[in-house]
């Protein structure tokens, strides 16, 4: 169920933009209004915070043996919504503060145990973070596009295993669920929750109780909860056997909108789900684009992302993606030809200021590859690749913005340029997990163009034999990425060449310990049968 979806979607214009992260595509301005870079801008950089030293098996040691509970965020240095936590939330001297009480960890994506811990933990998506008890009972999953406060609320409604997410799950179906309850509930990563416990269907049903039942004098948490529940409805609207459920939510709609929509707080409480999902609401409730309930829809939420822009606490990302619903109103109603001008200048200004305002390495990671995306929406393709040119110039994961530069040359149907800067993206970008994703990233592109046969032969025995180096190479995330390369390879299948291939690392799986070799080997043998294709859906 495509609940939170992988970006490396298939497609030349999106292809290695969307394989980027998670909601982050943004603007460029001219080189006189960029300021120098930072010294953070040049150096690897790790999550700004008090986090543990040691491994996870030490972490969770040293909570049992001093009775601390394990906050544990799971992330990585390239990811834009994990530089938006490090910018509003990690750098902030109250979060080190808040972590007194906790064993906080930090599981970088591209250590050496991270994906093997992630799939442990159920943890598939940048950026997690889990609340744990010494026992490793999930207390709670924290949603990630939390600000500090609420993420100080978040923490202090689980304190005490009385007080977990399951707990307030419980409470909530016996109909009587406290405010500490409702604060938990939505707060939490619903998106994020494992899917074989918490299948889609559960998730809108247990939303739905929650929304009706937290009391009226909750605003924010009500309006968080009614955004969940519509973020999660409308993008899964087309999933299979959904239909029934999501219907359910489509009739409930006006009514939490209403709660989202209902004052300044309400709105900035659901501030993610209106800079990102007008698109998709429009489109859902209002297919046709007219009539007096859309103008009042329309109203209404570009009246939301005005009251946003104007938080002094919004950040510079979230500030940026304000202008985002104006765009997706006018291509809701105008799909083709070029937007008004005064929208084309409001977007750019919108960049200029975001550019200008983004100082801190952690800042840009967060707001500019979203920044090159809004250009791109209003025309604005020489500007955006200028940005995405310095920026990778500047910046400590280049590849992120190369493959930001190959969808955009994808997008004007620039093929040679886009197979150019994938390939760069590819070479350039370092660490284990990372290594692997924007390999698997090259291979995608190419797979949709024709004549590719020996580059492609290539990159999976690039892809394979870092893979089979790596005890977690089939693993977590590595996985997704291994399952994905099997998809775009699957009319290689009957070639000789790369029956060889295949053969030849599977006999590599021998050489991995033990915990993954079983992993690698279920891998190559799918791969080597050809009656037997792949069955695994790519996670995000």
């Amino acid at each position: 169920m495509p609940r939170n979806p992988d970006r490396a979607a298939l497609g030349l214009a999106l292809l290695l933009g969307a394989a980027l992260g998670a909601g982050a595509c943004k603007r460029g301005a001219d080189e006189s209004t960029r300021p120098a870079p930072s010294a953070a801008a040049s150096v690897a950089h790790r999550p700004p915070g008090p986090w543990f030293s040691g491994t996870i098996e030490q972490a969770f040691t040293r909570a049992r043996a001093e009775r601390r509970t394990v906050f544990l965020y799971w992330g990585a240095a390239w990811c834009p919504p994990c530089n938006e936590l490090s910018s509003e939330v990690f750098s902030k001297p109250r979060f080190a503060e808040l972590m007194n009480g906790f064993v906080p960890v930090y599981l970088d994506g591209d250590t050496e145990e991270a994906q093997r811990s992630g799939e442990a933990l159920g943890v598939s998506a940048y950026p997690t973070m889990l609340v744990l008890s010494p026992e490793r009972e999930e207390l709670l999953r924290v949603n990630g596009s939390v600000d500090l406060r609420e993420l100080e609320e978040a923490l202090g409604a689980v304190v005490g295993r009385s007080k977990s997410f399951g707990a307030a799950v419980k409470r909530l179906e016996e109909g009587a669920p406290a405010a500490e309850d409702c604060r938990t509930l939505a707060l939490a990563a619903w998106e994020l929750l494992p899917e074989k416990e918490w299948g889609l269907p559960r998730v809108l049903a247990t939303l739905q109780r929650a929304a009706d039942r937290c009391p009226a004098e909750m605003r924010r948490e009500r309006a968080i909860l009614a955004s969940n529940l519509l973020g999660l409805a409308v993008t899964n609207r087309s999933a299979a056997g959904m239909e029934v459920a999501v219907g359910e939510v489509a009739a409930r709609a006006p009514a939490l909108l209403d709660t989202l929509f209902a004052d300044d707080e309400t709105v900035w409480a659901s501030r993610a789900f209106v800079n990102h999902r007008a698109a998709d609401m429009a489109a859902w409730l209002h297919p046709g684009a007219a009539g007096e309930g859309y103008e009042r829809l329309k109203a209404r939420w570009l009246g939301a992302a005005s009251a946003i822009r104007g938080r002094a606490e919004a950040s510079v990302d979230v500030r940026l993606w304000t202008v985002g619903p104006a765009l997706d109103f006018h291509r809701h109603e105008r799909p083709e030809g070029p937007v008004p001008e005064a929208m084309r200048a409001e977007v750019l200004a919108a960049v200029r200021l975001a550019d200008e305002r983004a100082r801190s390495a952690y800042e840009r990671h967060a707001a500019i590859s979203g920044a090159a995306h809004l250009l791109r929406r209003v025309g604005a393709h020489e500007e955006a690749r200028r940005m995405l040119v310095a920026e990778a110039e500047r910046s400590d994961t280049p590849f992120y913005y190369h493959s930001s530069l190959s969808a955009l040359e994808g997008e004007l149907g620039r093929t040679d340029e886009a197979r150019a800067w994938s390939e760069k993206a590819r070479k350039s970008a370092a660490g284990r997990a990372t290594r692997l994703q924007w390999i698997a990233n090259d291979i995608l592109l190419n797979a949709q163009l024709e004549g590719q046969r020996g580059y492609l032969l290539a990159l999976a025995g690039e892809f394979y034999e870092l893979a089979t180096t790596l005890g977690d190479g089939f693993s977590g995330r590595n996985r997704t990425r291994a399952d994905q390369v099997a998809r775009a390879l699957g009319p290689l299948r009957g070639d000789p060449e790369f029956g060889r291939l295949v053969a030849r690392y599977r006999q590599r799986c021998e050489r991995i310990p033990e915990e993954g070799k079983k992993s690698c080997q279920a891998y190559f043998e799918d791969l080597l049968s050809s009656a037997r294709p792949l069955d695994v859906a790519p996670r995000p």
